[in-house]
């Protein structure tokens, strides 16, 4: 099987997956580079105060922008509350000093954005913090209920080419039977290895994608997708892998 995300956790992943007995190739089909311009984000954390709150969506946005952050806003009367859109990004955020006021039962855009509405937005203003190019479902919801977003991009993807081109290459081999990607990035990162015609997807190797933008990134590629994880936790990846492993 075949790991596609850029990150650390990739290699953490794969141990604990070989320690199932799976065979893990890792294929990073994207990388982080800093954003065109930091100066939304370093204005934006020059006036933290003046934010209600601040919304990180990835780890990898918290990595890029706490790294130009110059204080901790722990202890800090004045803060703004601090939302992530899931428990690693949570996490992240506490391993850097930065309290966790909301973590969404749903981790997604749309799961954040309903906790953020179910305590009321209107005149609020919020600081997104997020990839260069992102989904403007987060925003634009708490937008349509009269919130002001301010939008600080920390980071942004592009496509690892290499990568690309030697998991496709791996497909054409029908070599795997499992791909887990884990962004709508990472499947456009693989698709346009296709070029003018589209990638085939092979038959008998399963498509596993974290989270629904994902898996409508590999459908709008026209490949079939055999399961999708709510949660981008090793351990609803396991069980999905056993699902599908398991004899009908």
């Amino acid at each position: 099987m075949a790991l596609t995300r850029p990150d650390d956790r990739a290699h953490e992943w794969a141990l604990r997956l070989e320690d199932q007995d799976a065979i893990v190739e890792l294929y990073p089909l994207i990388r982080t580079e800093p954003p065109r311009s930091f100066e939304a984000l370093d204005a934006a954390l020059r006036a933290l105060r003046r934010f209600d709150w601040v919304l990180f969506t990835s780890v990898n946005g918290v990595t890029h922008a706490l790294a130009r952050a110059s204080a901790k806003p722990a202890g800090d009367p004045r803060r703004p509350q601090v939302a992530a859109i899931g428990p690693a990004t949570a996490r992240a955020l506490e391993d850097r000093g930065w309290p966790v006021d909301l973590v969404p039962a749903a981790s997604s855009a749309e799961g954040l954005a309903a906790a953020l509405l179910a305590g009321g937005v209107r005149g609020r203003r919020l600081l997104l913090v997020r990839a260069e190019s992102g989904r403007d479902v987060l925003p634009d919801l708490l937008r349509a209920c009269g919130a002001d977003v301010a939008i600080a991009p920390a980071y942004r993807t592009v496509p690892d080419a290499g990568s690309a081109r030697a998991l496709a290459a791996r497909l054409q081999e029908v070599a795997l039977d499992a791909v887990v990607f884990a962004s709508p990035s990472a499947v456009r990162a693989l698709a346009g290895e296709g070029g003018s015609a589209p990638l085939t997807w092979p038959d008998g190797c399963r498509l596993v994608c974290i989270g629904e933008p994902t898996a409508e990134a590999a459908r709008a590629a026209g490949w079939p997708v055999a399961a999708t994880l709510a949660e981008p936790t090793i351990e609803d990846l396991g069980a999905a892998l056993a699902a599908l492993r398991a004899p009908r």
